[in-house]
């Protein structure tokens, strides 16, 4: 039971939160050290997201074809077009498109409705073939006769004009695509066999006196050689070429070379995304800490506007990693990996490619702390000249940049992961994770000490009230007798 300034006339209750607040500021500067350390924590985590981000730029720089691109152009982009492969060969071709690929087509004659005309055929079995698929169909009419065709696996598609007619064509090109319709009947064996001949003249008037019909191949000569190929898109020496038209006695110029523009673009990337790392690494490691904003309390929050708060937070948070060990170790690790000799000198070849800067990719002026500059066309002109030199520069197991950097951002993203954890991991045992739970733990304590003492400040209080109140009753007594003998 709580009494408040009945006796005294004292605002208890207001004595009571003055001398409470006090005994929190214990408290408070805890609360204080926990959020700083949450902020670092947070900090330490955008820098792996950072370093995550780095780390899967040198994804294409461990690969060869990087390095190694090339691209295929055609004189004549309206009879053929390229497209060079990961094994594409350098060189130049003369092309002549003598024919091209075609499917196997089935066209109704004129003036027959293949509707009407099926209608002596109806739930007959019919063996349709392509190839050596083939597939013995029954149908109720020349309309579910087109549609098992098309459900079935024997690769060929069928179009019914409204006004009668149809054609039946194949999916595949080339002379191994086949079309061939036979009616069937069941001998005294009770076997499958085709009808006779009189039988079969079914589809002779339908298509024509054809009843088997077929595509043919591509025929191409490619520096005077011919070549045949089934389909319109086939591969000469790793470069893909899809045929457009057949212009036979025209020759077409397909040039194959290096592209240095992919292997430029990407190693572009990787030292942009280089230099926001090392710059931001840079930043952190300086910023000024500000020793005098600490972390808001809430009633310090409630008696700031928005704009102070932010103003006030801007100051606490500035300098959380400055002269972080960690953070330096990650950069130096990365600064060595770039300006040292990536690969060991070999003495029969003195001018294998051996440091980034003989491709031109340097670092500037000291001030600049690790920042790389790039020479774009010092990087052309090494990618043309020696494309493999640079790759290996790049991607050689181990020693290259692609492989060395990985694991040196492995290693600093497992270093910073041990110091602050990860945000998606509910509960981990990082350095930082620890330490807040540590704050969290002694918070508890002392929050169960702090009503303990609030409660004994209550108690002390209506103590005192009740003697007030005890003495004032018996004042009121003495009063009364006092008054009763002078009467």
């Amino acid at each position: 039971m709580r009494i408040s300034g009945m006796a005294s006339g004292m605002d208890i209750d207001q004595l009571v939160k003055d001398l409470m607040k006090a005994e929190r500021q214990p408290l408070e500067r805890l609360e204080q050290q926990k959020t700083w350390t949450q902020w670092q924590q947070e900090e330490y985590r955008n820098v792996n997201t950072k370093l995550l981000n780095l780390r899967n730029s040198t994804m294409n720089l461990r690969m060869s074809s990087t390095f190694m691109g090339r691209q295929a152009t055609s004189s004549n982009e309206n009879i053929f077009t390229a497209r060079a492969t990961g094994s594409a060969q350098a060189g130049s071709y003369n092309i002549e498109v003598e024919q091209m690929a075609t499917s196997a087509s089935a066209v109704t004659g004129e003036d027959i409705n293949v509707a009407e005309a099926f209608g002596d055929f109806v739930n007959k079995e019919i063996r349709v073939s392509n190839g050596d698929k083939s597939e013995v169909i029954t149908a109720e009419s020349f309309e579910d006769f087109a549609k098992k065709i098309r459900q079935s696996d024997l690769g060929i598609n069928v179009f019914h004009d409204e006004n009668g007619g149809a054609v039946f064509t194949t999916e595949a090109t080339g002379k191994n695509a086949e079309i061939k319709f036979e009616v069937m009947e069941r001998n005294d064996d009770d076997e499958l066999v085709v009808a006779d001949g009189a039988t079969n003249k079914f589809f002779q008037d339908l298509f024509g006196a054809e009843t088997e019909f077929k595509g043919t191949n591509a025929k191409v000569k490619v520096n005077g050689l011919e070549i045949e190929r089934e389909s319109n898109t086939f591969q000469v020496d790793g470069t893909e070429i899809t045929l457009n038209s057949a212009q036979k006695g025209q020759t077409v110029r397909l040039t194959v070379e290096h592209n240095v523009d992919q292997a430029v673009e990407n190693i572009k990337n990787f030292v942009e995304e280089y230099n926001k790392v090392v710059a931001d690494l840079n930043e952190r490691l300086n910023e000024p800490r500000h020793r005098d904003f600490h972390p808001l309390s809430d009633d310090q929050r409630r008696a700031m506007s928005e704009s102070e708060v932010e103003m006030w937070e801007e100051k606490a948070k500035s300098g959380m990693l400055r002269g972080s060990r960690t953070l330096q170790s990650v950069l130096t690790n990365m600064r060595m990996t770039m300006t040292s000799p990536i690969l060991e000198r070999d003495e029969a070849n003195p001018d294998k490619l051996r440091t980034l800067s003989q491709i031109g990719i340097e670092t500037g002026s000291y001030h600049e702390r690790g920042i790389l500059h790039l020479d774009e066309d010092k990087l052309r002109e090494k990618l043309l000249e020696d494309p493999e030199g640079v790759a290996a520069l790049f991607n050689t197991a181990e020693e290259g940049i692609g492989h060395t950097m990985r694991d040196d951002i492995n290693a600093g993203i497992e270093t910073l992961t041990d110091r602050a954890g990860r945000e998606t991991n509910l509960y981990d045992q990082s350095t930082l994770s620890n330490e807040i739970r540590r704050f969290e733990d002694r918070m508890e304590q002392m929050e169960n000490r702090l009503q303990m003492v609030e409660s004994r400040y209550w108690s002390q209080f209506t103590a005192m009230e009740k003697a007030l109140m005890q003495m004032n009753s018996q004042s009121d007594w003495l009063y009364q007798q006092t008054m009763a003998m002078m009467g």
